[in-house]
């Protein structure tokens, strides 16, 4: 499809390199939020939270870092788009992705919550997983596009994007544990740790602007 803004140009990239992946996530969706609504299951309450928020800007986030990355890096380039709009169509494809399961992920949760008179307590604690479970690809991106386009992320996606996860997991872990240490409200800690994530996310965005800006390809 022909565009004259070359953002949505490489955000149409970025949707058809991974139409096969979107279509498995949204079917994995689909089936849990059916079993959830039927069952009300707590355990898969959560499950589904964490598909319907994680694992699309996962599967983004790989392709943009896997081996497959430098066939996909030739067409990019070729694009008649500022080396810096690169970077930033990266990051905005990331964070629609977070943001595009958010929304089915709350309205299914408040249905469970409603059909099943599931008490108050459990379906705060949905929300707030959901809201956990949105700064880990935000956390994640942060840290993974700037490494990724440093020389010594060359060819070293993978095992990148499998160290990005750490940091990403201590900061949601960490977060708990300091709302409890200064009594803070439950629902503080998704909101320090989206913080966190956010905080990462944009610094990371500056500086990969600035380093693609630079850059030889």
């Amino acid at each position: 499809m022909k565009t004259n803004n070359p953002i949505r140009g490489l955000l149409q990239f970025y949707y058809f390199s991974q139409s096969g992946n979107i279509a498995i996530v949204m079917l994995a969706c689909l089936v849990g939020a059916a079993v959830l609504l039927i069952t009300g299951n707590h355990q898969v309450m959560n499950g589904f939270n964490i598909i319907a928020v994680v694992c699309l800007p996962f599967a983004f986030m790989m392709k943009m870092s896997g081996k497959e990355y430098p066939k996909w890096e030739r067409y990019r380039i070729a694009m008649p788009i500022k080396r810096s709009d690169l970077a930033s169509a990266q990051f905005l494809c990331i964070l629609l992705a977070s943001l595009a399961g958010l929304p089915l992920a709350v309205l299914v949760n408040v249905l469970t919550f409603t059909i099943h008179e599931i008490d108050y307590h459990t379906l705060t604690s949905a929300i707030i997983s959901i809201l956990s479970a949105l700064a880990m690809p935000l956390f994640m991106s942060g840290l993974l596009f700037t490494l990724g386009c440093l020389k010594i992320g060359e060819n070293r996606g993978d095992a990148f994007f499998l160290l990005c996860t750490a940091p990403a997991g201590g900061n949601i872990l960490l977060m708990p544990w300091l709302a409890n240490r200064f009594e803070l409200p439950e629902v503080a800690a998704p909101l320090m740790a989206i913080a966190a994530a956010l905080a990462v996310f944009i610094c990371s965005y500056f500086i990969t602007r600035k380093i693609y800006a630079k850059m030889d390809f």
